[in-house]
């Protein structure tokens, strides 16, 4: 019995080394995934449609903000109130689109240095991007690179 306990204990362990570690603050997240910043398709091309420039800040501890501009006004304002990073590679967002009201919970993913949301789901449990793809639809989400 001794015997069983020590090894459920060291495999307890050995687990939680494994697990990432988690960030202690949104800005923790932040700033660990390298999301502060602007970012877009094309950094040294103007916001457009097809190619959406989003800046990400970071307000204090617990607060950040996302700014979409299209290029044509109006610009969309999102509050994001929690943010976790997943692993390296992945971080998970809570926003508020000012506008509209919205709730979302958005998952993004780094890879090669651009990152992309690979999903998105409304508070009343709309899916909005699915395994990186837009629902209904299926077109993928764009890859962003950091432009500052």
């Amino acid at each position: 019995m001794r015997k069983l306990c020590m090894i459920v204990l060291l495999a307890a362990g050995a687990a939680t080394s494994l697990r990432p570690a988690m960030a202690e603050s949104l800005k923790e997240a932040f700033d660990g995934f390298g999301l502060p910043g602007e970012w877009a398709g094309i950094c040294g091309v103007p916001a457009s449609l097809n190619n959406v420039h989003f800046r990400w800040t970071v307000l204090s501890e617990s607060k950040g903000q996302m700014i979409t501009d299209y290029g044509v006004p109006p610009l969309s304002y999102y509050d994001v109130s929690f943010a976790q990073l997943l692993d390296d590679d992945r971080i998970r967002l809570k926003l508020l689109n000012k506008e509209s009201g919205a709730n979302l919970d958005m998952i993004m993913q780094k890879q090669d240095g651009r990152i992309h949301t690979i999903s998105s789901v409304r508070s009343d449990g709309t899916v909005l991007i699915k395994d990186g793809r837009y629902v209904p639809g299926g077109g993928g989400t764009l890859r962003q690179e950091h432009c500052k």
